[in-house]
């Protein structure tokens, strides 16, 4: 074997195994990715399943694991996104806020307003956004309890836009320089409660 001929099975054999090592190293760092990103999860579990107060962690979803999960605030977090149209390519984050506001305040008056010892009645008014519960208490006790649940979904997307005025002409828009936007969808269920201001801020290095 001539010596140009080693050298080109010696160049094809280091070939090779680069190439080997490479594969070998693409497939142990995505191992390494789906292990980190489990481990992020189980940790979110468990902070949302504690009874204890901590801190709320996010989760970490490939948008498979986000579409095919059973639970059912991501299926109800996956129609509301169909009918947004939010296309899964965009989607960059996706949040839910499910809270409950309630007092009671309670009057006691100065006179005896109910006659009748045998005066207890508590009654709820309202629906499941907002609820007033009345109680009427003898012998001059007034007790009110209004309650008002919000439930928030929140889709963050990105989105391609010129960077300067959008051109009319359509071809003039195809050498126009574009940049990639957040656009932070927020849809409040409580058919009562509106956003009235909202300020989202990426952090950049």
């Amino acid at each position: 074997m001539s010596v140009s001929s080693k050298i080109l099975v010696i160049f094809l054999v280091l070939t090779g195994l680069i190439a080997v090592i490479a594969v070998k190293d693409h497939k142990i760092k995505k191992l390494s990715d789906i292990v980190s990103r489990q481990e992020v999860n189980l940790k979110a579990y468990d902070s949302e399943n504690s009874s204890l107060e901590s801190e709320n962690r996010a989760f970490r979803y490939t948008i498979q694991e986000y579409k095919y999960r059973h639970d059912s605030v991501l299926f109800k977090l996956r129609q509301l996104q169909e009918e947004l149209g939010i296309k899964d390519s965009k989607l960059k984050q996706v949040q839910y806020l499910l809270t409950q506001s309630a007092r009671t305040d309670t009057v006691f008056m100065a006179d005896t307003i109910f006659s009748d010892s045998f005066v207890e009645a508590d009654t709820v008014i309202g629906d499941k956004w907002f609820s007033v519960r009345l109680g009427l208490h003898y012998p001059n006790l007034i007790s009110i309890s209004p309650s008002f649940v919000s439930e928030l979904s929140i889709f963050t997307s990105a989105r391609k836009e010129t960077i300067n005025k959008r051109k009319k002409f359509f071809l003039w828009r195809l050498f126009q320089k574009k940049h990639t936007v957040l656009i932070t969808d927020i849809y409040d269920s409580n058919p009562y409660s509106s956003v009235k201001k909202s300020k989202f801020i990426e952090i950049v290095d």
